[in-house]
């Protein structure tokens, strides 16, 4: 675990006393203050929630509104979004960007929670469109599928070999997008026994902080995340292997996007000839792997842990199949 604290000690930032404190540094941090306050959320999050917003300035300039805003003008809002089709999510969205903004703009002020603002959200519930189907979880059988049919591949065939990490370090370690794209070779850590620590900077429920994840050296019928990645590092360079873990290409600097991630499953997925691979994301890694550690027995907490989750949000990630669904029916349903 020495490689854990030197880590950790790397990202720690030299403390300044409260007794060296200047009046120049106090007046620094007010005058940061607004940017300090909308740190609480991961950049890309803060895209969205800019993104709800500027949708609702520019409702305002079209209907000829000013600001503050009253409740009957966030009701008209989501009326219109409604009406242009938005999706519900979106919709759910753009008003929890709305309330965060309200609230560092005009604090005290309660609009988007008047009683207007909410019976249009009750409408919008019962009439917005929703998303009719949901991305599947990637399951453990339908992952070896893939990784076999990689494996057919030339073992010098850097595609296959970074396709083949990208899925079983993303499905095995709970992974967002980012974070399998955001990884750094100095991030990733072999231990004797077979294991691997990878070491997030940064995150999206706790972008300050970042994360350690743990992947065991376990070998679910030939997910094995250690093996996957120092196949990849010897491509990449060896043990001094620096840079970005996951390229376009071999030899390549530039770090892979993490919109690349889901069509690359997508299409590994239709190769292996797993059905209806057009139901599977990005996410279908990180939901899978959380559905396949709940169905092997690990604690929910511990699943919590894992993905790194601050909440029960973890729940709605867990995936019941029509089969297990017909098999609880069929228990309820026998004499007693």
């Amino acid at each position: 675990m020495g490689q854990y604290a030197a880590a950790r000690q790397q990202q720690d930032r030299p403390l300044l006393q409260a007794s060296a404190w200047t009046r120049d540094f106090v007046r620094q941090v007010q005058r940061d203050m607004p940017s300090f306050m909308t740190a609480d959320v991961a950049p890309s999050s803060q895209l969205t929630y800019d993104a709800g917003v500027q949708r609702f300035e520019r409702f305002c300039t079209v209907a000829g509104l000013s600001l503050p805003p009253q409740s009957l003008d966030v009701a008209e809002f989501i009326a219109c979004m409604v009406a242009a089709n938005y999706k519900l999510s979106t919709i759910a969205v753009t008003m929890a960007s709305l309330r965060r903004w309200a609230r560092q703009r005009w604090p005290g002020e309660a609009v988007m929670d008047a009683h207007e603002v909410q019976l249009a959200l009750k409408v919008a519930r019962r009439l917005a469109v929703r998303h009719l189907r949901q991305k599947l979880p990637l399951a453990a059988a339908d992952l070896v599928l893939v990784l076999n049919a990689l494996a057919r591949s030339p073992t010098n065939n850097f595609i296959a070999v970074r396709d083949a990490a990208i899925f079983t370090v993303g499905w095995a370690g709970l992974l967002r997008s980012s974070d399998i794209v955001g990884l750094d070779w100095q991030d990733v850590h072999f231990t004797q026994e077979g294991e691997v620590m990878l070491y997030l900077p940064r995150s999206k429920t706790d972008p300050g902080a970042g994360a350690w994840v743990f992947l065991g050296s376990g070998c679910e019928g030939g997910v094995h995340p250690a093996a996957a990645l120092r196949r990849l590092q010897q491509l990449a360079g060896g043990a001094a292997a620096v840079g970005p873990v996951f390229t376009a290409f071999k030899g390549s600097t530039s770090r892979l996007s993490k919109s690349t991630v889901g069509p690359r499953l997508k299409k590994a997925l239709a190769k292996a000839g797993v059905p209806a691979a057009e139901m599977y994301a990005a996410h279908s890694l990180r939901r899978g792997g959380a559905t396949h550690a709940a169905s092997v027995g690990v604690h929910l907490r511990l699943i919590q842990v894992m993905g790194r989750w601050k909440s029960d949000a973890v729940r709605a990630y867990l995936y019941t199949s029509p089969q297990q669904l017909f098999h609880a029916s069929s228990q309820m349903l026998r004499p007693a």
